[in-house]
């Protein structure tokens, strides 16, 4: 039950970083878009970990 929870915080997390990722890019902030992009791809292995530990 507690796996179900926090893979569905890291599915809003990955959604809210996705449309941050987003307006940096349309804004020219190459940098913040980079660390996005970073945070948003440890995200995607978490879960992959999560939903294969589940399984």
């Amino acid at each position: 039950m507690k796996q179900a929870e926090s893979l569905e915080k890291l599915e809003k997390s990955l959604k809210k970083k996705e449309m941050e990722a987003t307006e940096a890019k349309t804004k020219g902030l190459n940098t913040a878009y980079g660390n996005l992009l970073l945070e948003i791809n440890l995200i995607k292995s978490k879960m992959k970990k999560m939903q294969m530990g589940s399984r």
